[in-house]
């Protein structure tokens, strides 16, 4: 397996570097955030599920995310 060479992170400007890497970063948390809203709406449509759906969906985005954000 080749190794990549990642030298231009320590001599890159921070600025740019950010202005690079935040829009994805961006993108990628509201992508999450707009599914856990379709999510919660088809959830609390659901006759079976309910407010008990939405009170555990509320509990494990958090931690989805949190999980998501150390595992890159």
């Amino acid at each position: 397996m080749e190794e990549q060479n990642n030298s231009f992170l320590a001599t890159e400007k921070v600025g740019k570097l950010m202005s690079k890497y935040a829009f994805p970063c961006i993108i990628s948390l509201l992508v999450g955030a707009l599914y856990n809203i379709v999510d919660q709406i088809y959830i609390a449509n659901a006759d079976y599920l309910g407010s008990f759906g939405n009170a555990a969906n509320t509990v494990v985005f958090p931690l989805t995310e949190l999980l998501s954000q150390s595992l890159l």
